[in-house]
């Protein structure tokens, strides 16, 4: 593995469009800290704040060929976690409005009068209406209901 420790963020930044992972492994090693501090300060969740770190850096390798960073790349790297930030609290939102306005739903089943229906019956009718579901909210309020679960 090569030691890039001296080389300049630029030169990091063509050897990784050349799939250097070295490079890679630097750039992340070089400004984690920071871009930790930075999203730690916004969300107060060590653990959500190093997954969207990761999860930037993964876009980050997965682009790694096209990627067009003019600037500094620390400014380019605050601004790929800043946009994973706002996709965090715009996903989380939707989980929210959507679960609130599922609950109406949920009580309205818990206090039917008909003790006919099984459990399993509720339950095969919950994943059906959620399956119909628009990708996008169907996928945050599965998130949303295994955090739930997490959590109990």
């Amino acid at each position: 593995m090569n030691n890039y420790n001296d080389v300049p963020d630029m030169q990091l930044v063509d050897l990784l469009k050349n799939s250097d992972d070295a490079a890679f492994i630097e750039i992340f090693d070089r400004y984690y800290i920071l871009l930790f501090s930075f999203t730690i300060r916004r969300l107060n969740d060590k653990a959500i704040s190093k997954d969207l770190i990761h999860d930037a850096f993964a876009s980050i390798w997965e682009n790694r060929t096209t990627i067009n960073i003019e600037g500094e790349l620390i400014t380019f790297l605050f601004t790929a976690v800043k946009n994973h930030i706002l996709d965090h609290y715009k996903h989380k939102k939707i989980t929210q409005v959507y679960a609130e306005n599922f609950q109406p739903y949920l009580d309205q089943v818990q206090n039917a009068t008909n003790h006919s229906v099984r459990p399993k019956d509720i339950k095969t009718l919950i994943e059906e209406e959620i399956a119909v579901l628009p990708e996008e909210m169907r996928i945050a309020f599965e998130l949303r209901r295994k955090s739930a679960m997490i959590v109990l």
